[in-house]
Parts: structure tokens; sequence; C-alpha cells
């Protein structure tokens, strides 16, 4: 694969607390950005929900458990990065794009809305049980830190 480099653009999305996943999107596509690990800001913590998949889903073919993970800031509630185990790359991708950038405690409903309106994979609904679980973890964390 040809190494590339990245646009001004993308290091300025790096560098925001909007960025994509790194793993994803620059290490998949080959682009060197000079980096070998990813580093998140001291403020962010790092979250798991899971949810068990349908019968009728591909991914319980490889897995028994959906995983959804995100980083996501404290300081302003907003998940900077995720990623979950999904069959394709694309699926992972497409979900990631819905997630990253989104508030995880005041936005919680807009995002399950905004996956029930674009994201028509068989893990819809997987999806959606796993985010509110990481959710739930994330408001505990939050409600012992008062």
């Amino acid at each position: 694969m040809m190494q590339t480099k990245p646009s001004q653009a993308l290091f300025d999305r790096l560098n925001s607390g909007l960025r994509v996943s790194i793993s994803s999107e620059f290490f998949r596509k080959g682009i060197d950005i000079g980096m070998s690990n990813v580093e998140y800001a001291p403020s962010t913590v790092f979250i798991t929900g899971q949810a068990k998949p349908s019968k009728e889903d591909a991914i319980s073919i490889l897995y028994s458990m959906f995983f959804l993970s995100m980083v996501v800031d404290k300081k302003t509630d907003i998940i900077v990065d995720a990623t979950c185990n999904t069959v394709r790359d694309m699926t992972g991708d497409f979900i990631l794009s819905m997630l990253v950038g989104q508030n995880l405690v005041t936005g919680i409903d807009d995002i399950v809305q905004h996956i029930r309106q674009r994201f028509f994979g068989l893990v819809q609904k997987t999806l959606i049980v796993a985010l509110k679980d990481a959710h739930n973890r994330y408001m505990i964390i939050k409600k012992n830190e008062i």
C-alpha cells in the first residue's frame, strides 16, 4: 500500500475535539501521520456498552456479544472516538460517523433517533441497546464524581 500524507484538514480534525477514529481513517487508508499510538486528552474516559445480537444478524456467527466502545470527553460529554465489533469495516465506519461529535449526556435521544432514521443494518436494535448501556455506565461515572 502506498503511503500518502494527510491534508491539513485531516490534521485539523485530528487536533479538534471532534476528531475521527485514527485507526479507521488514517491507518486503514495507509496515511502516514507520524504517530505510532493514539493519545487522548486527560479529560477523556473509555466507556463500553454491550448487547446480545439477534440470531439473524451475521455478527452473531462471529461474536456472541456486540460491543460499542467510545472515548468521551468528561468536560464536554462529547464522543471523540468510537469503535464496535462489526463484520464489515463500512458498518463500523458508518456507526462511527453517527456518534463522533455527539453529546452522550444531553444528546442520547437524538443519537438514538438518528440511528433509527439512518442505520438500517440488522444490528440496529443491538446498537441502540449497546449505546444505552454505555450511556448508563457513563452516567454512573459522572454521578460518582459529584
